[in-house]
């Protein structure tokens, strides 16, 4: 088994938490993104609706 100092794992952990809270980050934005392309895809199709 080879020896892994302590400080490396600590770093390693900090590393995926902060991965995981970009990962979190970004879906919340492709959300609200996506969210925001539907409004207005939703309004497009109303008012050509309403014009014809």
């Amino acid at each position: 088994m080879k020896y892994i100092p302590k400080n490396a794992i600590k770093l390693r952990i900090a590393a995926a938490k902060r991965l995981r809270t970009i990962r979190r980050q970004l879906q919340a934005i492709d959300l609200s993104i996506s969210i925001e392309i539907n409004l207005i895809f939703l309004k497009i199709t109303f008012t050509a609706k309403r014009r014809t």
